[in-house]
């Protein structure tokens, strides 16, 4: 039994209620590199797929909405001798999909691009900037749009993700 959770659509903030499903079957795959190509200069890439369906009381297979749809990440990064200072610029793309009946609001594909980067001042502290989001697109996150009709505008928009945005942060190990 697989815990699947839903929205409210009555609801302008989005209820979340759990639910239970029956002979839930899951199957996919994620598969991960990273190549250090020299001189502190290194490159990641990630993606990851799955699939999943369950059994509803009459017998037939129905696809699960939980499942999230084909993503890839890629980065390139530099780190200074030591671990002094460094930076990655990463991509991550998310494929289309629409959760459940063709009533809910399909997640369209999305591209997105970040740049972080790293000084280490001490032994102890790091200060960490990142510039997200670089080309300021609007994108919606599958998780946060389950549920919604496809004619709920004002939901749709409520559930964007931030458009271009920084963090500033301030790390310390002791």
């Amino acid at each position: 039994i697989v815990a699947t959770g839903g929205f409210d659509p009555a609801w302008p903030a989005g209820v979340f209620q759990t639910q239970n499903r029956a002979s839930a079957r899951i199957h996919g795959g994620e598969v991960f590199a990273r190549y250090d190509i020299g001189g502190g200069i290194s490159t990641t890439a990630a993606v990851g797929y799955a699939k999943g369906s369950y059994q509803t009381l009459d017998g037939a297979r129905v696809p699960l909405s939980t499942i999230e749809p084909f993503k890839a990440n890629a980065a390139l990064a530099y780190a200074a001798g030591r671990g002094r200072w460094g930076a990655a610029l990463s991509a991550e793309f998310a494929d289309a999909k629409r959760p459940g009946r063709g009533a809910q609001f399909r997640q369209p594909a999305y591209t997105t691009f970040s740049l972080a980067a790293y000084w280490r001042f001490s032994e102890h502290a790091w200060l960490n900037l990142g510039l997200h989001n670089l080309t300021d697109a609007q994108y919606w996150r599958y998780a946060n749009i389950r549920g919604i009709a496809a004619t709920n505008v004002v939901e749709q928009e409520r559930r964007t993700e931030p458009g271009f945005n920084t963090s500033v942060s301030l790390q310390l190990r002791y």
